[in-house]
């Protein structure tokens, strides 16, 4: 075992520059399970060795319900949509320091984001609250750090005995199929090996994706909450269930950093409703809706939503990325608007 974290230890020593960034990453997830806007998402390297445990738990029943509250009905009536069919979930290494019990429930994914329950518990007692999440988690897929835009954890719920529920998530680059291996390393602190746990499991099956993807092509012009212009080349736009990503490109820093202030992004309804961003937070509109709205998504529209920019020789090459904490019916999405272009979507 020693031999082991001595390895694991030796990779997060090799990443102590990106430490800041990290810490910056990991301020986006959870604490209160508020709506976060980042720019940029950085991994940090993991590397695990088998040791061979198994931890699950039978999943509470309405933990859908917490992680997308009113709308879990959307999910509950579709539920093969959704429900992933996993391996046992393995404990491959833990520190010996490592002060809690985790166990896992269900596993849900859309083919493009996947969020998996955790059952947490403080071994010395010490009740775990919703402001004061004591982890963090750094999940990868087939071990590619480089092919996710997030990962982390969401707070679902206290528990009276002093315990409480979460949800490990990932959004991935590329589509999440059947075979894929999923690794959850859990810490005490995002930016040290102190107070881990390293768990993994396989995607046994799953039904197709459920995105739809466009290819798009055109310059959107945008303008800024305090009336400034921008331009952003779109060259695709992606849309599940539970996610929306952009991708284009920037000619200067100047638009890509208006853009990211304001981003001007609507989704629209058939029912006339529409979510749309309001100085960066998604909202929900139901002001132009025919009676009730067909979704119901509260105050709590999206998990987490932000921009990754890499430089390129003619600019910055953009990635927009938001989870959102309800769940869209896609098949009553009419059209998706990024700055002035409208995509129809069929």
């Amino acid at each position: 075992m020693d031999k082991y974290m001595n390895e694991y230890k030796a990779v997060f020593d090799s990443i102590t520059a990106e430490k800041d960034i990290v810490a910056a990453a990991k301020s986006r997830i959870t604490k209160g399970s508020r709506t976060h806007f980042v720019r940029q998402i950085a991994a940090a390297a993991c590397a695990v060795m088998l040791v061979g445990t198994t931890a699950v738990y039978a999943a509470h029943s309405d933990w859908l319900h917490s992680l997308f509250g009113n709308t879990s009905s959307e999910i509950s009536e579709n539920i093969s949509d959704y429900t992933v069919k996993t391996s046992d979930f393995t404990l491959d290494i833990i520190d010996d320091s490592f002060p809690y019990e985790i166990t896992f429930g269900n596993v849900i994914c859309d083919g493009t984001i996947l969020y998996g329950e955790m059952h947490i518990n403080d071994v010395s007692g010490e009740a775990i609250r919703e402001n004061d999440l004591p982890i963090d988690a750094n999940v990868t897929i087939n071990g590619d750090n480089t092919a996710r835009r997030q990962s982390g954890l969401i707070f679902l719920n206290e528990n009276d005995d002093g315990s409480a529920d979460a949800a490990f998530y990932i959004s991935s680059e590329s589509e999440i199929s059947a075979g894929d291996s999923v690794t959850a390393v859990i810490t005490g602190n995002a930016v040290s090996p102190d107070d881990m746990a390293a768990f993994s499991f396989e995607i046994l099956n799953m039904p197709q994706t459920l995105a739809k993807h466009y290819d798009v092509g055109s310059t959107a012009r945008f303008t800024t909450y305090k009336g400034e212009n921008a331009e952003m080349q779109i060259n695709s736009v992606e849309i599940s269930p539970l996610r929306i990503s952009v991708k284009g490109h920037c000619l200067s820093y100047d638009s890509y950093n208006k853009i990211t202030e304001s981003p001007d992004f609507r989704i629209d309804f058939s029912d006339g409703s529409c979510m749309t961003v309001d100085n960066r937070s998604w909202v929900l509109n139901t002001e132009n809706s025919s009676g009730r709205s067909i979704l119901n998504a509260g105050g709590r529209v999206c998990e987490t939503s932000g921009f990754s920019g890499t430089r390129t020789s003619t600019g910055y090459d953009v990635d927009y990325n938001a989870q959102f904490r309800c769940v869209i019916p896609i098949d009553e999405v009419v059209s998706v608007t990024v700055g002035d272009i409208t995509i129809p979507v069929q």
